[in-house]
């Protein structure tokens, strides 16, 4: 990851080091941080959230023992499936990875309340949802 930080190339990364149902946001672990701390990389938060008018947010999420083909097939079942995908507005540096790693929760709990838990709506003019209708 620090050569790949150091090209200046963006990394994607989910620092709960597991998936959830997405009803709360699990601890961050400070060690995915080091990398972007060591390498005075930007670190930009974001959250993910799914609806759809036929299933709970849980229903909808890829967590636990779940196996990915039959998850998929289910999920694409859903009628009007949405995922959102929200970005903090800025991002920020960092010289120690438990400030980074609490910093950034912060900021994707708080992200979350934007794209979590609410009903499929339209328009469909939102650059940052995705909608397959059902």
């Amino acid at each position: 990851m620090d050569q790949v930080l150091a090209a200046g190339v963006p990394v994607v990364l989910f620092p709960e080091g597991t998936s959830s149902d997405g009803q709360s946001v699990l601890r961050f672990h400070s060690r995915f941080f080091e990398p972007a701390v060591r390498g005075n990389a930007l670190v930009t938060a974001a959250a993910v959230g799914y609806s759809s008018s036929t299933a709970e947010e849980a229903v909808l999420a890829y967590h636990g023992k779940d196996v990915f083909g039959s998850h998929l097939v289910r999920t694409l079942g859903q009628g009007h499936l949405e995922a959102r995908v929200a970005f903090a507005p800025t991002g920020a540096r960092y010289t120690d990875r438990k400030e980074a790693a609490q910093a950034t929760q912060a900021e994707v709990e708080l992200l979350r309340t934007v794209v979590a838990g609410r009903p499929a709506i339209k328009p469909r003019t939102d650059p940052f949802r995705l909608t397959r209708a059902g």
